[in-house]
């Protein structure tokens, strides 16, 4: 994926605020639809997209490990050379869409494609190409290195989803209300904690009540108009991911930096009761992964795991899951409060007030599905995928093979090793063996790191560790190893 790192031309939005002017604290904001398209993008946004914008400080310091596992990683360990640019840049299924928001969280560019050269490959009627690098050719076995960019030269993308067992086109077109995530027209009322709802005077009222405003003498509020640039977006995209509870009086007025312990984790509750998540693993029946515990027998500590490529590909996997996906896979309930409230504000004005665009848009912000060819062939929970068979593009013309109308492309796997292979595939090559630590830090397996994980954990004598076998299912993995 091709980040786009200068902006020339500088966009921005305001936003109206009310300010409790005693306590410091913003009560709500108002705003038309382009604001709130903005914030229930943050849904779409895949885990490790929102590490990558952050600059690895998200404040959920093991998705950052994760993420800088992966970097570290030796390109050998992957799959292909496109599964590790996958995990470090994963698509959106709402990428096309996205491009419509006056502010964008995400700066990469949706609509680059990589197409096979070699004459045989280019002169076919569906021509293979992929929208990762890296990408080997599913008909020659020659890696993809043309690239095309210009956003004018793909008009059109066609893809079906398996899950819903029908065929969207042009997906990437705002729908015929103008609307991105929500209706054109419409004022909308957000939270300090980002519960949005319509604009009304019930709600307003109902909202300063809420914070013990019983009078305007007695309470002196403030209206200020606020500008925001993406800058402004990222911080209230940090502030809602780290579990703030102020995020609108966080960016807005005090400009408070979170606080990090030494383990580069929010020093937030809700975040350190969920950042071990291999500490309360537990036997299962159903025998789908098999890991081997290092314990302490001292006091019962995970001091890592031995795993094989499976265990890893399901971690890595969440880098590629939205924000909104993780919400649904925790039923609601992620214990990030700011962006559970984004989620339910989702359901809510859809279901109650009919304000979302589609049901399209629904199914994007709420599901847990991943983008085209991300899913693994071991995935053990049930997450869907977007799943796009082919494209069409038009290219200028040239001179070896002018081309002078829309040609219809082939979507090759970036997953796939070799020409021709089939199924999802996977980010790992099955026969590596990793070590993972609690923290969600992934080593290749090595004698030495196992013993320098061991010294910083203070083990001084070999005789502190025991090995345990078990086996996780489904229920394992979704109760333990989801990330919040």
């Amino acid at each position: 994926m091709i980040c786009m790192q200068v902006e020339e031309l500088v966009i921005t939005m305001e936003i109206n605020l009310v300010i409790d002017v005693k306590k410091e604290r913003v009560i709500l904001a108002e705003s038309n639809s382009d604001f709130i398209d903005v914030l229930f993008s943050f849904l779409t946004l895949p885990l490790g997209t929102i590490v990558r914008i952050l600059d690895k400080q998200s404040s959920l310091g093991c998705m950052d490990r994760l993420y800088d596992s992966v970097q570290k990683l030796d390109i050998d360990y992957f799959s292909t050379e496109a599964c590790k640019t996958m995990l470090l840049a994963p698509r959106s299924v709402s990428d096309l869409r996205c491009e419509h928001l006056k502010l964008r969280p995400d700066d990469s560019y949706p609509r680059s494609i990589y197409i096979c050269e070699t004459p045989d490959c280019f002169n076919q009627r569906s021509k293979p190409c992929s929208r990762e690098p890296h990408t080997v050719c599913s008909q020659c076995g020659h890696t993809m290195t043309h690239y095309y960019s210009s956003i004018d030269r793909i008009a059109c993308e066609l893809h079906v989803d398996k899950e819903k067992d029908h065929i969207n086109i042009a997906k990437e077109k705002k729908e015929e209300n103008g609307g991105v995530f929500v209706l054109k027209g419409g004022t909308f009322l957000v939270t300090d904690d980002l519960y949005v709802m319509q604009s009304s005077t019930k709600n307003t009222l109902a909202e300063m009540q809420k914070h013990g405003i019983k009078n305007f003498d007695s309470c002196p509020l403030e209206q200020r108009k606020v500008t925001l640039q993406r800058s402004t977006v990222l911080d209230i995209l940090k502030n809602s991911w780290a579990g703030s509870k102020t995020v609108l009086t966080n960016v807005f007025l005090k400009e408070r930096k979170l606080e990090q312990n030494g383990n580069g984790v929010a020093a937030l509750e809700v975040i350190s009761r969920n950042i071990s998540p291999l500490s309360h693993l537990r036997k299962s029946r159903p025998k789908q992964i098999t890991v081997k515990l290092q314990r302490n027998k001292t006091n019962g500590d995970i001091v890592y795991v031995e795993a094989g490529a499976d265990l890893v590909d399901y971690l890595f996997s969440f880098l590629t899951l939205t924000l909104g996906g993780v919400v649904n896979l925790s039923d609601g309930v992620s214990g990030i409060g700011s962006i559970d409230n984004l989620y339910q504000s989702v359901r809510e004005l859809h279901y109650l007030y009919k304000c979302i665009t589609s049901e399209q848009c629904l199914w994007d912000l709420t599901v847990p599905i991943v983008a085209s060819h991300y899913r693994c062939d071991n995935q053990l929970l049930e997450i869907g995928e977007d799943y796009w068979f082919a494209l069409r593009a038009f290219f200028p013309p040239r001179d070896a093979a002018p081309i002078s109308k829309m040609s219809m492309m082939t979507l090759v796997d970036p997953k796939s090793p070799v020409c021709g292979s089939k199924g999802r595939g996977r980010f790992m090559k099955g026969s590596n063996k990793f070590l993972v630590t609690d923290a969600m830090c992934v080593y290749p397996f090595r004698g030495l790191t196992a013993w320098d994980i061991m010294k910083k954990s203070n083990i001084l004598h070999l005789g502190d560790m025991e090995e345990e076998t078990i086996t996780l299912g489904e229920a394992e993995v979704r109760n333990n190893l989801l990330p919040f």
